[in-house]
């Protein structure tokens, strides 16, 4: 390179959204605690040994098939080795009859409540903050509403904390609206209170 010549700026890498695949599943883990603000970690802690390592219980989450929360049911973000994005949607099962199977843990009932039977549950969205307004949460709204056409489902939903202005901000862009509302009961690792809003759209 000649002295004094500056170094050629390449442009940046472009973002492609693919499958998940089973080795993505701690990535998956990571991402799916920026945008559950503490639900994640509640729940991991449910099965987590004294002093086991959080990630590791997601991780064990997502590498397992034939359940919602799989990585069969995510979609990255990929900007050349790096995921900097993730969505994980599930097709909600139509409402059983009767009374539940089991009890419900008290800090989990709102969002056992608040649900769309048929709909496509996008359980958790998530960008990295660098890559953020550039359009991929867009995309991954684009292709969850494909997929809920595909399967013809009823919709879309999701669940957002009221206080999370951002995601709210994003998903009424989109079409959705707020169909149901449950009080959030506080929990030291949740990190909002106020309520849990359950927003719906139609594909």
């Amino acid at each position: 390179m000649p002295v004094g010549s500056a170094p050629i700026a390449r442009p940046p890498q472009p973002i492609v959204l693919r499958p998940a695949l089973c080795d993505d599943s701690r990535r998956i883990a990571e991402l799916v605690r920026i945008a559950a603000d503490g639900v994640a970690d509640y729940i991991w802690g449910q099965f987590a040994a004294p002093g086991e390592d959080l990630l590791a219980i997601g991780e064990r989450r997502y590498a397992g098939d034939g359940v919602g929360f799989s990585h069969r049911n995510a979609v990255l973000a990929q900007q050349g080795d790096a995921v900097v994005g993730m969505m994980l949607a599930f097709a909600m099962p139509p409402r059983a009859d009767g009374p539940p199977e089991r009890e419900v843990d008290p800090v989990l009932r709102p969002y056992a409540e608040l649900e769309v039977p048929g709909s496509l549950y996008i359980a958790s969205i998530a960008v990295e903050e660098g890559h953020r307004r550039a359009g991929i949460a867009t995309r991954l709204l684009a292709s969850a509403r494909r997929r809920a056409r595909a399967e013809a489902l009823y919709g879309m939903s999701a669940i957002i904390f009221a206080a999370n202005t951002p995601s709210r901000r994003l998903f009424q862009r989109h079409g959705f609206a707020v169909v149901d509302r449950r009080a959030v009961v506080p929990h030291p690792l949740i990190r909002h209170t106020g309520e849990a809003l359950l927003y719906h759209a139609h594909p």
